[in-house]
């Protein structure tokens, strides 16, 4: 199991509104998207496998919190929309993406927030 990088008090002070009740959920699953989209890179990591350097803990758990907002405000906690190739409201039509493209990749289901943090913090190129 990976790391949970961020509790529910670093999100509620990360967005500045109390956290959602099942915040412990959405952050460790946001916790275990931010692990795979930083694999390869080199960090120092404790027992528990957070990482030992400040700053980049502080990347760590800010993406983290990053990707919980982005599901809020898109609606999409499951990446579930990035697999959808178009869409019609009237008269509901809906077409799924058959391939295993971009759109299915972890980036594709990573907040563009936690990857520019994750950036910006030297974590991934």
């Amino acid at each position: 199991m990976p790391p949970v990088y961020a509790t529910a008090a670093d999100l509620a002070a990360y967005t500045g509104t109390a956290a959602p009740a099942d915040a412990a959920v959405k952050l460790t699953r946001a916790s275990a998207i931010i692990t795979n989209v930083t694999i390869g890179a080199v960090y120092t990591v404790d027992g528990t496998g957070l990482p030992t350097d400040a700053a980049t803990l502080t990347a760590f758990r800010d993406a983290t919190c990053a990707q919980v907002v982005w599901w809020a405000a898109t609606g999409d906690p499951t990446g579930a929309q990035g697999r959808l190739a178009s869409t019609t409201i009237g008269r509901v039509s809906l077409t799924f993406r058959t391939d295993t493209g971009p759109a299915s990749s972890p980036r594709a289901r990573t907040a563009p927030d936690a990857l520019l943090i994750l950036q910006n913090a030297g974590i991934i190129p």
